[in-house]
């Protein structure tokens, strides 16, 4: 199954929980986890605390003692959006994937809720909002995936494709519901370019199609590059090995095709940018 991901929010460096992170980031787990130990033995109501060491309890091969962490957290903040996208994350992550569904399907709630009140100006923009919120659609979007609902699954990654931070997880979920339902990947990277819920790895495929066809698809090749160049908001040219790859063949081929005089530069904008800067 697809890993499904998760992140951790910003919280000040000087907290227990801030520590613990710091301590996993430098590679001692062991100390980070004795850390949220001595921290949740202080009170045993902190829900934030629970969640971070149910996660590194989970992370370090304790998934017994991570669940009681989570379902502790889960007591006293039952309504913690927090609390449920982590232990929902973690039941997906096991499998179970309808309690999963109902604990992530309400953090979405909240995470929605929050950004129609956020609009109207009554409280202030959270940037972390809509990281929290794209974890949680694309890992609901596994899990609906995975009790058979293909529909809703694509409907869920479809606004994170392009995102630099969860277009990963989001293709993966893709890939899956393609494979499945024995869908046309032509066409669906089409349709998502078309209307910009496409991943870098939807443009890397029909970049190679286009590359390997004969004669080489150069008009396509043009599009292709300059639609996503439009789309995506980080470098998606060095996004992934496979579409290096493929710019690279792509770049080799115009260069040789302008040489023998078989294609007029100009006429491919995007080519030409792509052969100058690379």
């Amino acid at each position: 199954m697809t890993q499904i991901m998760t992140r951790e929010f910003h919280v000040p460096t000087e907290s227990p929980i801030g520590r613990a992170l710091t301590q996993r980031e430098s590679g001692d787990l062991e100390g980070a986890i004795e850390t949220l130990m001595a921290a949740i033995g202080d009170t045993l109501a902190d829900a934030q605390v629970a969640v971070t060491l149910a996660k590194m309890l989970d992370e370090s091969g304790r998934g017994e003692m991570a669940v009681r962490w989570f379902r502790h957290a889960m007591k006293i903040a039952p309504d913690d959006a927090i609390v449920r996208m982590s232990y929902g994350t973690f039941l997906a992550s096991q499998g179970h994937f309808d309690e999963a569904h109902e604990l992530l399907e309400g953090a979405r709630r909240d995470a929605h809720a929050l950004l129609a009140v956020m609009a109207t100006g009554l409280v202030d923009p959270d940037p972390a909002l809509e990281g929290f919120l794209g974890v949680t659609e694309t890992n609901l979007a596994r899990a609906a995936f995975e009790r058979g609902d293909s529909a809703r699954a694509r409907a869920l990654v479809a606004p994170w494709l392009a995102r630099e931070e969860h277009w990963g997880n989001a293709h993966g979920v893709l890939s899956d519901v393609l494979e499945r339902d024995d869908l046309d990947p032509r066409a669906l990277a089409e349709d998502g370019l078309a209307t910009g819920e496409v991943s870098p790895y939807m443009a890397c495929y029909l970049l190679e199609q286009a590359v390997e066809r004969e004669p080489c698809d150069f008009a396509t090749l043009d599009r292709v590059i300059g639609r996503a160049d439009e789309i995506f908001a980080f470098d998606w040219r060095h996004a992934a090995p496979e579409i290096e790859a493929v710019l690279v063949q792509a770049r080799q081929a115009f260069g040789r095709a302008v040489m023998r005089g078989a294609l007029v530069a100009a006429a491919h904008p995007h080519l030409t940018t792509l052969a100058a800067t690379s």
